[in-house]
């Protein structure tokens, strides 16, 4: 395994990990109510399925496509939840 994909890898298991720290934030800023439950769980599932990809990919079997696929899972976990939080922050 190259060093830049595994830089790669750990920063967006650090930028899934973040993501999923700020919606535990905005949550718990917003007294823990019912109302954000359903939003917070499905980005928490991302985030926590962009992390999971990310460790496999990091730890998994090193052939040419499948810890490919699963970096993109990763990184399209956290693109939704980067966009997520530009909403939140903008609105």
């Amino acid at each position: 395994m190259n060093e830049t994909r595994t830089t790669r890898i750990i920063a967006l298991i650090a930028g899934n990990g973040y993501f999923l720290n700020k919606i535990g934030e905005y949550w718990l800023g917003r007294g823990g109510t019912t109302h954000f439950l359903i939003s917070v769980v499905i980005l928490s599932i991302i985030a926590l399925i962009g992390i999971i990809a990310a460790y496999i990919s990091l730890l998994g079997r090193h052939e040419k496509r499948w810890p490919f696929v699963l970096e993109l899972v990763s990184a399209f976990g956290f693109l939704i939840n980067a966009l997520w939080w530009l909403y939140v922050i903008i609105v």
